[in-house]
């Protein structure tokens, strides 16, 4: 972009040519200087203070109020070769037809402040004219420079069109250069642009002021939808452009100046690169940026840290538009991005931004809000590594991962610093839950077993569901499980009795390291026998008696837990619900029917 900047200025003034005519050569003029021009003679400017950006111009004339008494009239008198018409500081004039630039190689300087009153009338460089400048010494910051109290202003425009309007659609355009004046345009009328630069290759605005109804008092017009800068392409090719720190401001007037737009690129608008700079937007429906695509052409813009204030949007992408680079946003844009279907792989970074909402119905675009100083608890930053990508979230100065990838396919979904979910795209274990300190709580393998390291607690019923085996192509069977108030194992078996009528039951070795607090029951089978448990729990073991040898016993015992892990954890069967999950409890209506008798059953 540099090197497209010093060709631009070298062809804007080494393309001034010296003409063989007598020239009267002048050093080091001043501003108040009166310089008298013999005739058929040319003068060459030599170290000029007045002029530090361009030296040594040939072919310049001056609005001195008498030979030439106005711009178009000094402009006009240039040869067709090209030229320069200096302006004189604290400069009026009101336009009284459009003010042409028609000239390749010329420039209009203006080494003061002036004013020019537009009306209805546009300053106009037409399609087809290359390497024209407007230049003035206004600072690039818009601070008043000492000793003139105002820039140079184009003001008035009333007009549908661009108060300055650089193009057409007709023929390409080629260097163009714009330093250091401000264009108001609140008069204009709805639709209107500030600057349009139409079908242009290698532009350079820098320091560009372009101001609609704000500050304007009795002066605000009615005019919605404003344009500050609007770069068109025509359908054909506009782009290598650059516009350094402009200082826009779109505001509201008797209408409400709404869908304003500060800066617009459409139609095939290529590598425009906009450096810092400020944007003030009121009204509804405003954007600081708009690149419009369309649907079958394309718009690139880059930013480098434009600061974008009070918009109801900072920048809507729409169409096969490409949007890079860094935009500044304060608190008063409610919507970041706005990103249409057809839009992709735009990547913008908001930087200090306070809240707003992304809308993103493209593909492949990306939104960044860099972790440096940021403090608000709603902002979102997508971060990448060599081996992991991953949404983090910014809250009063922390780095929360929310989701994370890596290279191998796995995901991790956390609660931004507390427990996590983690998707292991390989075999065995698929799904890890983990809390705050980041050990397992729980998992899911692939064949769908699942682990809980706590309690597990449900409203519904607790049942398996299988094929059932009488209908496995048509039906499930449900089974629900067995309950208790109490952590009880239930442990059975059938025993056969010995020679002696009796028999022992062995049980599981940890038995009673689990269990305490026993309950047998016993059943004959084919027959019956005052059966017995003659010798209760001992060495994990019991006794039954009192039966005839060969007798079948069906045998039940019951244990609840005592270990370690129940002893610290037992649970409570009835507790008080939380406030939020109470419900009034149902009227069960009268306990006995209107006029009927008490009746005590069960007494005599």
């Amino acid at each position: 972009m540099y090197l497209i900047k010093r060709v631009l200025l070298s062809g804007l003034i080494a393309l001034f040519p010296v003409f063989g005519s007598t020239q009267n050569v002048v050093q080091n003029p001043t501003a108040s200087q009166t310089i008298t021009q013999p005739p058929a003679t040319n003068f060459t400017v030599q170290g000029s203070t007045i002029l530090p950006s361009v030296n040594n111009l040939n072919n310049i004339l001056w609005v001195d109020g008498v030979k030439y008494t106005t711009i178009a009239g000094c402009y006009n008198a240039l040869p067709s070769t090209g030229g320069t018409c200096m302006v004189p500081p604290n400069y009026t004039e009101t336009l009284t037809a459009n003010l042409s630039l028609g000239k390749t190689n010329t420039a209009v300087v203006f080494t003061g402040p002036a004013t020019i009153n537009q009306g209805q009338y546009q300053v106009i460089i037409p399609a087809g004219t290359d390497n024209v400048s407007v230049l003035s010494n206004f600072p690039l910051n818009g601070n008043t420079p000492s000793p003139f109290p105002t820039p140079v202003l184009f003001t008035g425009y009333t007009g549908s069109g661009a108060a300055f309007q650089i193009g057409g659609t007709s023929a390409n355009t080629m260097n163009i250069y714009l330093r250091g004046f401000r264009i108001d345009f609140s008069l204009a009328q709805s639709g209107a642009q500030g600057i349009s630069i139409t079908r242009t290759q290698q532009y350079w605005l820098e320091g560009a002021n372009v101001n609609a109804s704000i500050g304007c008092g009795a002066g605000c017009g009615s005019g919605t939808g404003m344009i500050g800068i609007l770069i068109d392409g025509g359908g054909y090719f506009s782009g290598i452009g650059e516009i350094n720190f402009p200082i826009l401001n779109i505001g509201t007037n008797p209408s409400g100046s709404t869908n304003s737009v500060a800066i617009r690129v459409q139609n095939i608008t290529t590598h425009t690169l906009i450096i810092g700079g400020h944007i003030q937007m009121t009204g509804t429906g405003t954007a600081c940026f708009d690149v419009n695509g369309g649907a079958s052409t394309s718009s690139e813009l880059t930013f480098y840290a434009p600061n974008c204030e009070s918009a109801t949007t900072a920048i809507t992408v729409e169409g096969n538009s490409h949007a890079v680079g860094d935009i500044r946003v304060d608190s008063g844009v409610s919507k970041l991005a706005n990103f249409d279907s057809h839009s992709g792989g735009n990547k913008i970074r908001f930087v200090d931004a306070c809240c707003g909402t992304v809308v993103d119905n493209g593909s492949n675009n990306s939104v960044e809000f860099p972790a440096t100083n940021q403090v608000h608890g709603d902002l979102w930053q997508l971060t990448a590594s060599a081996n992991w990508y991953q949404v983090t979230n910014i809250l009063n100065g922390g780095f929360k991962g929310c989701l994370s990838f890596n290279n191998s396919g796995n995901a991790w979904i956390g609660a931004c610093g507390g427990g996590s979910l983690h998707v292991n795209e390989g075999s065995g274990t698929v799904v890890y839950f983990y809390n705050s300190a980041s050990s397992p709580v729980a998992y899911i393998d692939g064949s769908g077993n699942a682990q809980f390291n706590g309690n597990l607690t449900v409203s519904g019923v607790k049942s398996f569901r299988i094929d059932d085996p009488l209908d496995p192509e048509k039906k499930y069977l449900y089974h629900a499980a067995v309950e208790s108030p109490d952590m009880k194992n239930i442990y059975d078996g059938v025993a056969i009795l010995g020679s002696k009528g009796t028999a022992v039951v062995n049980l599981p070795a940890y038995f009673e390291a689990l269990n305490k607090d026993f309950r047998y029951q016993l059943t004959c089978i084919g027959g019956s026998a005052p059966v017995y448990v003659a010798r209760e729990i001992r060495g994990n073991r019991f006794v039954i008696a009192g039966g005839r040898p060969g007798l079948r016993v069906s045998w039940q015992v019951t244990g609840i837990r005592h270990d370690a892990f129940a002893n610290a954890h037992r649970m409570a069967v009835e507790q008080e619900k939380p406030a939020k999950e109470t419900t009034p409890s149902p009227d069960p209506g009268p306990l006995t029917p209107a006029g009927a008798a008490n009746k005590v059953i069960g007494s005599n």
